[in-house]
């Protein structure tokens, strides 16, 4: 559906409500960097414990990749130093793939100068050709669509994904439903 995946050096936004897949879909993608040599970082900003991102991983077998791995993955944290330690990693070009889940939390806290540092960050990833993946929650699609070349809308209908492309500047728009795990069908 994306023509290719998430293009080294863009930013593609995956909208929709809690729970609504987004981050098995980010996980998903992350996965496949691993299976390609390409490592990455999960980086989640809600008061969501690793621990339930953790067994999704582990209960997964298309995520078998990212428990294979020795490579640092999943991290949290809940104030702007963890935008300051992704843009550490960045520099270093130690990571293939990111996905930043929920930045806009980050505003909901009251951290002023959230905004700058996620357009710099982005900026960076950018620059490292980086391709990157934003989990964002209902009522921020207008910042994903700000910050990023693409948008995916996430819904979950019946126990079943559902995913709508509505701008990307590499593949017509569309949609797809999850038909098993890992199988998506027009």
């Amino acid at each position: 559906m994306l023509n290719g995946g998430v293009q080294v050096g863009s930013v593609l936004s995956l909208t929709g409500p809690g729970g609504g897949g987004g981050s098995s879909i980010a996980l998903r993608f992350l996965a496949r960097g691993f299976e390609r040599g390409q490592p990455g970082l999960f980086i989640s900003f809600t008061s969501i414990p690793l621990g339930s991102i953790v067994r999704e991983i582990s209960s997964r077998r298309s995520l078998k990749p990212l428990v294979d791995s020795e490579e640092p993955l999943l991290l949290s944290t809940q104030d702007l130093s963890g935008l300051e330690l992704v843009l550490g990693v960045l520099k270093d070009g130690a990571i293939s793939r990111l996905v930043l889940d929920r930045p806009e939390v980050l505003g909901m806290r009251g951290y002023d100068k959230w905004f700058k540092k996620l357009e710099e960050l982005l900026s960076k990833a950018r620059e490292m050709k980086v391709a990157t993946m934003i989990i964002m929650g209902e009522g921020a699609e207008g910042v994903g669509g700000y910050l990023t070349e693409g948008a995916l809308n996430i819904s979950k209908k019946g126990g079943r994904m559902r995913a709508e492309l509505t701008r990307w500047p590499f593949a017509p728009a569309g949609s797809v439903e999850e038909r098993g795990e890992g199988e998506w069908i027009p």
